[in-house]
């Protein structure tokens, strides 16, 4: 009876090697912006058990290919402006230190962030953590804009940024020392076009102004 039980539970951990392995490889293909971390944190929040040990163990005994890409880092920069923006205290921020709407602000981060990553070679771009070089390209972009646009605070702090999208304050470091000391170029062409969409925006609002809108 022991045995028995014993291969019923080791069927049921192998079968929920399997549908974490399926997922995250759909995941990946689909280049949808979840992290592994993430698919193996809720499936052991819902009772799975030890997921990330047994898939580990699954890849040491070769029981699984080794094929699964990691996910573009450009694929999580819409979700990580979204996430980074969405809390009252940096719309509130966003709009006393720079008078701008959070939908301009976001737009200024994401289009910035997306001009960033597309310069990182792809080899990069799908590296061990390409999550977390999403973070510091939109950490990267949001200093570009506060110091060199407006000329005021960040509203996306270092320590923010990291609390919120749950990256180290190391990793987040690294990766943002990284890209400000490779791409300097690139960064300069950035904070250029930055500008010029920021200059076009005020003169807009300043034709409104005169009209009564």
């Amino acid at each position: 009876m022991k045995h028995e039980k014993k291969k019923w539970q080791q069927r049921k951990y192998n079968n929920v090697v399997i549908a974490a392995i399926a997922i995250i490889r759909a995941v990946k293909e689909e280049k949808y912006p979840l992290t592994t971390k993430e698919i193996i944190e809720t499936m052991e929040e819902m009772g799975h058990g030890r997921v990330k040990k047994r898939i580990i163990r699954a890849y040491l005994e070769g029981k699984i290919e080794k094929t699964i890409k990691n996910n573009d880092a450009e694929v999580y920069i819409e979700r990580i402006v979204a996430e980074l923006t969405e809390k009252e205290e940096v719309k509130e921020k966003v709009k006393r230190r720079y008078n701008e709407e959070i939908k301009d602000y976001r737009m200024m981060l994401y289009t910035g962030s997306k001009a960033l990553i597309k310069s990182i070679p792809k080899k990069e771009r799908g590296g061990r953590n390409p999550y977390g070089l999403a973070v510091a390209v939109i950490y990267t972009i949001a200093r570009i804009v506060a110091k060199r646009l407006y000329k005021r605070l960040n509203p996306l702090t270092y320590c923010y940024c990291a609390k919120i999208t749950k990256v180290g304050k190391y990793t987040l470091r690294v990766n943002y020392e990284y890209i400000t000391e490779k791409y300097t170029e690139t960064i300069e062409k950035i904070t250029k076009m930055l500008k010029e969409i920021k200059a076009k925006k005020d003169k807009e609002k300043e034709q409104k102004k005169l009209w009564g809108l």
